[in-house]
């Protein structure tokens, strides 16, 4: 006899941020990181018409905080965008002055981590803010360039 699927229903209007703990020193940029877990059997209530959780909850850019002291960018997306299968990406990205402005080396990523579950993905937040806090980067601090 087949499983029975529980669906479970969230309500558009009193979805939360997902609570972290942040150390001082940090900048959020930006911040679309909700308390869902991905789950193929939610079904999004009192939403935008024709919109899934995937659809609102689940884009490539949720999250990014930055450092600018120790010259570090966390950023955090669903990849692929709005895909039940995807997963999260965590990117720890330092960061170099060039003409005044800070640029960051997306191309060599001082750390690159995916999960797919939203506690262990802040778990995994919780522990990078401690490593940067504890200097483990300490070598990523923003260079002169230009």
């Amino acid at each position: 006899m087949p499983s029975k699927i529980e669906i479970k229903k969230f309500n558009y209007n009193t979805v939360s941020l997902q609570p972290l703990i942040i150390p001082s020193g940090w900048k959020i940029k930006y911040n679309s990181l909700f308390e869902i877990e991905p789950s193929k059997n939610f079904v999004l209530e009192n939403g935008p018409e024709g919109f899934t959780i995937w659809d609102i909850y689940f884009k490539q850019d949720l999250y990014q905080a930055e450092n600018e002291r120790r010259g570090i960018l966390i950023d955090v997306g669903w990849y692929p965008e709005n895909d039940p299968e995807g997963y999260y990406n965590i990117s720890v990205v330092k960061s170099h002055y060039e003409n005044k402005r800070i640029k960051y080396d997306w191309e060599h990523p001082l750390e690159e981590i995916q999960v797919k579950e939203l506690k262990k993905l802040t778990n995994t937040l919780n522990v990078l803010f401690l490593k940067i806090s504890n200097n483990e980067y300490e070598r990523a601090k923003p260079s002169k360039k230009g």
